[in-house]
């Protein structure tokens, strides 16, 4: 493995460890406090605003150890991921995929405009896991936190080996998927259904395809210049294997 890549991510866990282990008291319980205590409501926003930052970072931690946890390096080797080692790369790389996958969203027409509020199972935990939940922009801004901060340590701070999503005949070769991931030079793995089901993978395959109509893009996640007919292909195949039976061959 990468010993940069293995530096940043031992620094990046070991601080959001630290973070966790230390969690903010929750917002309810202070407001309920001061509300009992009388005090005034501009008082009241300009100490949620003070004490915000402590929060934020900790939901940060907390989505970026739960993106990791999910993508473990056993869970990977069983997939066969197409890397020279099974390690904290590929297992990195699948994190990144699902943080990203889960702002790209599902959800209104079609499913595919990401307005919806279900997350990622692996995210059902975060908060109330909804996005249009009392505490939901607040935990996706802290997935898209840690979403950037598995990029830098991936890309070590060169943007052109940042990890993206690619339909399989352009980044890499599986019978297993037909979304991976590719990062660094030549780099690739497989976006397995249980990291991210196929109603997510749909999502992405097409929004990247009418990203060529003029749609709206997410260029954090998929490079457009990928053609309309490979992400059009990918999204037909992600429709069929979603409607094989559990376990079936692909």
């Amino acid at each position: 493995m990468d010993v940069d890549i293995e530096s940043r991510l031992k620094a990046a866990r070991d601080q959001a460890r630290e973070v966790l282990a230390d969690p903010p008291p929750l917002w309810s319980a202070q407001l309920a406090d001061l509300v009992e205590a009388g005090v005034d409501d501009d008082t009241v926003e300009v100490l949620r605003r003070a004490t915000s930052g402590r929060r934020c970072v900790w939901r940060s931690a907390m989505a970026l150890e739960t993106a990791l946890e999910a993508a473990t390096v056993e869970r990977g080797e069983a997939l066969g991921l197409h890397v020279d080692e099974v390690d904290e790369v590929p297992s990195t790389a699948l994190a990144w995929a699902m943080l990203a996958v889960d702002g790209v969203g599902v959800g209104g027409a079609d499913d595919i405009e990401g307005i919806g509020t279900d997350r990622i199972p692996a995210f059902g935990d975060l908060g109330a896991g909804r996005k249009n939940a009392h505490d939901g922009p607040a935990w996706s801004a802290a997935i898209d936190e840690a979403r950037r901060v598995l990029a830098r340590i991936i890309n070590g701070g060169d943007v052109t080996r940042s990890p993206l999503i690619a339909p399989v005949e352009i980044g890499c070769e599986s019978d297993r998927a037909p979304l991976c991931i590719v990062w660094g030079d030549d780099d690739s793995a497989p976006l397995p259904f249980d990291l991210v089901p196929p109603r997510w993978q749909r999502s992405v395959a097409l929004q990247a395809a009418l990203s060529w109509m003029g749609g709206d893009t997410f260029p954090r996640t998929f490079d457009p210049e990928w053609a309309v007919s490979d992400w059009a292909l990918a999204a037909m195949r992600i429709e069929s294997a979603a409607r094989q039976p559990k376990g079936a061959a692909s």
